[in-house]
């Protein structure tokens, strides 16, 4: 009873298959949609705590799109949940871009 995906989802499962691979990825963060949305911030694809040389570690955020272009609102909604996220960890944050184009 194989679950179907679609391209986005099974691109986001491949880009958390490479992070699971990188030497300095220290956990997963797990964080509600529905929380973030109820505090006007934006859903996180995956976000992950990384050793970092200056700061010891920081929290990553990876935006997965299917093509390299964020809206300006999307912007805007990403970096009030990095400001929030930063905010609960208490650790430096950094948003990066994951894309493709299928």
């Amino acid at each position: 009873m194989g679950e179907k995906f679609s391209k986005g989802e099974e691109f986001e499962i491949r880009c958390s298959l490479e992070l699971s691979k990188k030497s300095n990825l220290m956990a997963y963060v797990l964080i509600s949609p529905k929380y973030l949305r109820k505090l006007g911030a934006g859903q996180v694809d995956l976000c992950v705590i990384e050793k970092d040389k200056i700061f010891g570690c920081e929290l990553r955020i990876y935006e997965v799109k299917s093509f390299a272009f964020l809206s300006f609102s999307q912007r805007n909604r990403l970096n009030r949940s990095a400001t929030l996220l930063s905010s609960i960890f208490n650790l430096p944050v950094r948003i990066s871009m994951m894309f493709h184009d299928f």
